[in-house]
Order: C-alpha cells, then structure tokens, then sequence
C-alpha cells in the first residue's frame, strides 16, 4: 500500500509516523518550504519567531518523542497583571518547530509543492499546478485546512469536500518585530487588546535567542477586515498597537525602540482558527481512496478543544488508524 499524505502540519505528520511505523509506503506532501503548519517557526537575522502557534497550553499537546516542552510563565500586561493571573504554558526547545521537526524526521518529505486538484476517477495520480505527474498512489489522505481540502477535492469526492466546507475558519494576520534595544517593558505578553489577540515576547521564552522580539497576532476581525492589506501596512498597524499598549500600561517603556525596530515583518495565515469544527474525528470516501481531517475536525466527546494541537494529533492518529488493519 501507497499512501500520499498531503500537508506536513502536526495532523498530517502524526498520520504519517504511524503509517511508516506499521510498514506502509508513505509520502508527504507540503506546499510551504518545510514541515510546521501551525507550529512553524522563521529565522531572521534578528533571531527566530515562532509566528504559528506561540504558546500551547500543557493540555493542548500530546509528547513527540525526542522534543523538549519547556514550561513558561509569561508576565501579563493589564488588568489580569493587576489581578495577579498568570497563564502557565509550554513551548517547544529551540523553537516551536521542533515539535513538527522531529515528527518529519525519517519520513519522505517533499516540500514546495503544489498539487492541482485530485482527479474525478481513474488512478489517484497527484499532479502539479502545471499539470505534471507527481506520483500515483492507493490512498490519499489530506490534512490541509478545511476550505483547502474542499478545493483538493471537489472532483473526486464532491460529498467529502461539501461537508469539510462546513469547517468555518477565520484568519490571522501576525507580526515579527525586532528591536534594536529592549523597550523595557514590565510585561511579556498581551491578549485580547484592542486588534492584538495575542502577543509574546519571543526573548522572554525558555531556551530562546537573545534580542527582544516580539510575535504580536491580530484578532480575527482585524484580519479579516484587512486580510487584503498589504503585509508592510498591517504590520505597521500591529507595530502601532504594541506601542499604544505600552502608553495604556503607563510604563516607562522606551518608545523610540517601538517607533524604530530592526525588523518589522507580518506574516498572512488565511486559515488560522477554527471557529466552528465538524464533530467527526475524520472525513473518507473509501470508494474514492481519500481521507481527511485536521484541527478542524473534533468530536464533541473527545474533550479536546478544536484548532489545539492536541486537536491536530488526535486528527492524524484517526486516520492512521483507518488506514491500518
């Protein structure tokens, strides 16, 4: 058996280590440079940024044999400071992506690649945006975003793809800011803002670089309201926001550090939450050899929060495991 796992996030990754654990054949897929999906991470001369998912809850993800979740307890601006709350977290050592890393590792990986829409019928034969053959395989399984899925398969399992576009999905815009000198902020992370859902100070995280960098994520109707938007423009607005935050706290923050970075990049993730999940733990149309899943599909029992990794893993095992015997 022949499997093509298409998308190397946590899902498709933790379906196709099971996979290669039980003997099947298997490739992955991935149209990014790399494997990550929701925990990729970027390096930039100023240091790295974990630009996915910044800080996972402990019970937001399952171990990965072989990576480091390193607790952290990150200072928060405002009112919840005030209160003395503080959000105990876990993020993977050196970077988000170790986690993804360490997933891929062994497997046949085959990234920057863009697959055209799978055919009505015939072989399952994966073809290029150009119209070249990638491979032929038994068995297709995605693990893209919902709407993605609903566009990969549209002509070979139409009823499949109706009901992924069920999944709802919402965007997010994220900055990656690097300053030239600490700002001297009292705080190291903020949520819920004004068009912050979540910023972190990604020097203040365990195991990191040094250099203050910050990961600031727009609410979701920000980013829907300038999904469009010109990267330089939303990150000069989310730029902005972290500067006026600082005037709110009343901080003896240096401002020209905020007005001034070293870097400002913003980073689009057209599908970055989950705003409503399909109850099934999978999708598979077996006459047509394709399955699919992802943090989008999570069962009301399973006591997992859609769009987590927990989410994801428990995705990819579902569909390993309805592959295997």
């Amino acid at each position: 058996m022949r499997v093509a796992v298409i998308g190397a996030g946590v899902t498709g990754l933790t379906c196709a280590r099971a996979l290669d654990a039980a003997g099947v054949e298997v490739v992955v897929l991935e149209k990014a440079r790399g494997a990550g999906g929701r925990l990729s991470s970027r390096r930039t001369d100023h240091g790295g940024f974990d630009h996915g998912g910044a800080v996972l809850r402990r019970d937001e993800v399952r171990d990965v044999a072989g990576v480091e979740l390193a607790s952290f307890a990150p200072r928060l601006a405002g009112v919840e400071a005030a209160l003395g709350w503080q959000p105990v977290g876990v993020v993977p050592v050196p970077t988000a992506s170790a986690l993804p890393k360490a997933l891929a590792a062994g497997l046949t990986l085959r990234a920057a690649t863009h697959l055209a829409p799978l055919p009505a019928d015939g072989p399952l034969t994966l073809r290029g945006l150009d119209g070249s053959t990638i491979d032929t395989v038994d068995h297709v399984v995605v693990t893209a975003p919902a709407p993605q899925v609903a566009e990969l398969l549209a002509h070979r399992a139409p009823g499949l793809a109706e009901r992924a576009a069920a999944a709802e999905m919402t965007p997010c815009w994220t900055a990656m800011i690097a300053l030239h000198e600490p700002a001297g902020l009292p705080f190291d992370a903020i949520r819920e803002r004004g068009p912050v859902h979540w910023a972190v100070a990604e020097s203040a995280k365990p195991g990191r670089d040094g250099g203050e960098r910050w990961t600031v994520q727009a609410t979701a109707a920000f980013s829907a309201e300038h999904l469009e938007d010109p990267p330089e423009t939303v990150g000069a607005a989310l730029l902005a926001a972290l500067g006026q935050i600082a005037l709110e706290e009343d901080v003896p923050a240096n401002a020209l550090a905020l007005r001034q970075p070293a870097l400002l990049q913003a980073h689009r993730w057209r599908y970055a939450r989950v705003a409503r999940a399909l109850p099934e733990p999978l999708l598979h149309d077996a006459p047509a050899g394709v399955l699919a899943a992802g943090d989008w599909c999570t069962p009301h029992d399973a006591g997992i929060t859609p769009g987590t990794v927990a989410a994801a893993q428990a995705a990819g095992a579902a569909l390993a495991a309805a592959l295997l015997p």
